[in-house]
C-alpha cells in the first residue's frame, strides 16, 4: 500500500482509500476463477513484501482482510496493508513489543511460530500465512490454528509445503513459491497412484517424495495400503532431510487407522500399515528425536489399540520391555497417556514374557 503523505515528526501518514479487500471479493467471484485470483494475490504479496523481506523485516499478520483492491493512476492491483505488528531486522528493534507464549498475528492465519515465540518470525512465517490464504482461496474454507484446507488439484503441494510447521522446511521467499504455483499445473498431471509410482521409483527424489506424501496425506485411500512401499532406505532419507515432516506423516496415517477411514483395507489389510508405523515411530526413538516420537506417539498407540492386531501389539510389547533408555521410555508413556491406550498397552506387556530393560517402564506396570 502506497503512503500519500507522512508528518516529518512521524506522528501521523495517510494512506489511499481501497475499494475492497480480498475477503468480499472471493465470494463474488466463479470457482473456475480461483486459481487466477490466487496467483495474482501472491504474485502481489511477493511484489510487495520482497525488498522487506531482504532488510530482514516480516510482516506477521498476512490475511485477506489486509489483501485490499486498489484502484489509482497506477492501475488497478492487490496490495499490502497493515504493517503494524511487523518485526524489524534482528538488533533493530528498540522496544520488546512480542513476549514468548503469547499469539502475535491473527490466530487462523498465524504460523506455529507466533503462537510461542513470535520474535523469532522469518520470511518463512509470512509464507505460512500466504499458503494458508492460497489454501482458503481454493477451497472456501477458512483454516484453523496448525491446520489448513488443501486444495483439491491445482497448488495442493505448494499449500501443503507453505504450511509446514518447522520453518525451514517451507518455501525459502515468497518468490520461490510463487514460481512454485506457476509451474505446479505440469507437476501435478495425472493420476495420483501414476504420481505415487513416480515418487517411489527408484533413484528417488527425496524432496518430491515428501511434498507428494504430505500434500496428500489425507488420502487413506492412496496412501494406506501402499506404506509398506516406502523403503527403509527412503525413510532414513526423509528422516535426514526432514525429521518434522516424517512425524507429521506418520501421525495423519495413524489418525486414519484410528478413525474409520482406513482406506478400505479389512481387518488383516490394517497390520501392514501399523507395522509400518511402528518402523518409523521405533526410528524416531532410535534417533534421540523423543519429542517427535512422543508426539507421533499419541495417534500410533490409540490407532493399536483401536485396530487391536495381535502381531502388532505382541511387536509393540517386546520393542517396548526392550527399550533401556529412560528418556526414550518416559517419552512414550507420555504418549501412552495422552492416547489414553494405557489399559490396551498394559495388557499386552502382560502376555509378553520378555524381560524389562527399564525400570521406568517397571514402575510404571506397578
Amino acid at each position: 500500500m502506497p503512503i500519500a503523505d507522512v508528518d516529518e515528526d512521524g506522528e501521523w501518514y495517510s494512506m489511499p482509500i481501497a475499494s475492497g479487500e480480498l475477503t468480499g471479493h472471493l465470494l463474488e467471484i466463479p470457482e473456475n476463477e480461483r486459481e487466477e485470483l490466487a496467483l495474482s494475490v501472491v504474485r502481489a504479496v511477493a511484489d510487495g513484501l520482497r525488498g522487506f523481506h531482504l532488510d530482514g523485516r516480516v510482516h506477521r499478520d498476512l490475511k485477506p482482510q489486509n489483501i485490499l483492491w486498489l484502484e489509482d493512476d497506477h492501475g488497478e492491483r492487490w496490495v499490502v496493508s497493515d504493517f503494524g505488528i511487523a518485526r524489524n531486522a534482528p538488533g533493530t528493534t528498540t522496544a520488546e513489543l512480542t513476549r514468548d507464549g503469547s499469539l502475535v498475528g491473527t490466530e487462523q492465519w498465524a504460523a506455529p511460530e507466533q503462537h510461542t515465540e513470535a520474535h523469532a518470525a522469518t520470511p518463512h512465517t509470512d509464507a505460512y500465512s500466504l499458503g494458508a490464504i492460497v489454501g482458503w482461496i481454493m477451497t472456501g474454507e477458512l483454516p484453523s490454528p496448525f491446520s489448513v484446507p488443501l486444495p483439491n488439484r491445482r497448488f495442493r503441494a505448494v499449500v501443503s509445503r507453505a504450511t509446514r510447521r518447522e520453518q525451514e522446511q517451507r518455501y525459502g521467499s515468497l518468490d520461490e513459491m510463487l514460481f512454485a504455483m506457476e509451474n505446479a499445473e505440469d507437476a501435478e498431471r495425472g493420476p495420483l497412484s501414476s504420481q505415487l509410482d513416480q515418487v517411489l521409483t527408484e533413484p528417488y527424489d527425496v524432496r518430491a517424495a515428501i511434498d507428494f506424501a504430505l500434500a496428500h496425506r489425507e488420502n487413506s485411500g492412496l496412501l494406506l495400503p501402499e506404506l509398506h512401499r516406502f523403503p527403509e532406505t527412503l525413510i532414513a532419507e526423509w528422516f535426514a532431510t526432514d525429521p518434522g515432516g516424517l512425524a507429521q506423516f506418520l501421525e495423519s496415517m495413524c489418525d486414519h487407522l484410528r478413525g474409520t477411514d482406513t482406506g478400505g483395507l479389512t481387518q488383516s489389510g490394517l497390520r501392514p500399515p501399523l507395522f509400518w508405523a511402528l518402523n518409523v515411530l521405533r526410528l524416531l526413538v532410535r534417533k534421540r528425536r523423543f519429542d517427535l516420537a512422543e508426539q507421533a506417539g499419541i495417534p500410533f498407540f490409540a490407532a493399536a489399540e483401536s485396530c487391536n492386531q495381535f502381531p502388532v501389539g505382541d511387536a509393540i510389547a517386546k520393542w517396548l520391555k526392550g527399550l533401556s533408555d529412560d528418556r526414550a521410555m518416559q517419552a512414550m508413556l507420555n504418549a501412552i497417556a495422552a492416547s489414553s491406550s494405557g489399559a490396551y498397552v498394559r495388557s499386552i506387556l502382560e502376555h509378553d514374557w520378555g524381560r524389562f530393560s527399564s525400570d521406568v517402564l517397571r514402575r510404571w506396570l506397578l
